[in-house]
């Protein structure tokens, strides 16, 4: 029985920790920089600069993959350089190109573009280091089976979990959001070991989910503490973990390279959901920027005292 899933090779295990790290905290930088707390919605020029940073890590992670797949090449090391020239100036040279056009312009707080934009570049630099740190250091190629592990990878799991914990911890959200919001960020921490070994994973997630299903029903029962938008949420965790489940049981009965699709599809994209609806409520629940106006200063009517 494998106690931990698979991180892989143990004299690369550092490395693949450090980057991880490295990319994980930038990313919950730029996070929490462009995803307001509170107050008005973002510029224009700082989504731009930092949406375009979240891309240019995506793009940087691909172009390791092209140099692990291709170490001997020169053209490897020309498109690695290529992609860190990417990622440290063309955002700067976006955001002042945007300070230029849109000047102190704001985003629209409830326009789904700039979620979706959020939350697809975050997504995707976790999928990709997933998959980049699948691929054998022997052999590398990116077959099937590679993909297959990259989407159960803990590489992805986890920091896709630790970006949506940190999110969790930032947003202003509900109690009965937070929570269910948190179950299923925690059903990423749970889902390498559901690939690596069932019987662990098939018992963690049994747990977390009794746990989760016990503080929705606790949630639900007392209707009028509990708003409509967080129903609605709630309903649709529940919705969540029981695609997690099936998609569990036909790991289980179809095994190989296409039972870990059929568990890391719909794991990803639950995931890169949870990310879309924590960004879209970030830049919905911004207010507008409202002018401060002073009150006017009361004037007391002299008295001439000759």
């Amino acid at each position: 029985m494998q106690w931990i899933p698979p991180l892989g090779p143990t004299d690369a295990l550092w490395t693949y920790a450090s980057i991880a790290i490295v990319m994980v905290a930038a990313e919950i930088y730029l996070l929490v920089q462009v995803l307001p707390r509170a107050g008005p919605s973002p510029t224009v020029t700082r989504m731009v600069i930092g949406t375009s940073a979240l891309v240019g890590s995506a793009a940087f992670l691909l172009c390791l993959v092209y140099l692990v797949l291709f170490p001997n090449s020169a053209t490897s090391w020309i498109i690695v350089l290529m992609g860190l020239n990417f990622m440290m100036f063309v955002p700067p040279g976006l955001w002042f190109i945007a300070l230029i056009v849109y000047h102190d312009a704001r985003i629209e707080p409830r326009s789904w573009g700039w979620a979706a934009l959020v939350a697809g570049s975050a997504t995707a630099s976790e999928i990709v280091m997933g998959v980049l740190f699948s691929l054998p250091l022997a052999t590398p190629a990116l077959t099937p089976a590679v993909l297959a592990n990259g989407l159960v990878s803990p590489w992805l799991g986890w920091p896709m979990a630790t970006l949506m914990i940190a999110l969790l911890c930032w947003l202003p959200l509900s109690r009965p959001a937070r929570e269910g919001l948190a179950a299923l960020a925690l059903a990423g921490v749970v889902l390498p070991w559901v690939a690596a070994s069932p019987l662990v994973g098939a018992v963690l997630m049994a747990g977390l989910m009794t746990i989760a299903l016990w503080r929705v029903y606790i949630h639900l029962r007392n209707p009028a503490r509990l708003s409509a938008p967080d129903a609605r949420l709630l309903l649709l965790v529940v919705l969540a973990f029981v695609v997690m489940a099936v998609a569990e049981g036909a790991n289980l009965a179809v095994g190989g390279t296409v039972g870990l699709y059929l568990l890391g599809v719909p794991a990803a994209a639950i995931m890169a959901v949870e990310l879309l609806y924590l960004a879209r409520s970030a830049l919905a629940g911004a207010r507008p920027m409202e002018p401060t106006l002073e009150p006017a200063k009361r004037i007391e009517p002299s008295v001439d005292s000759s």
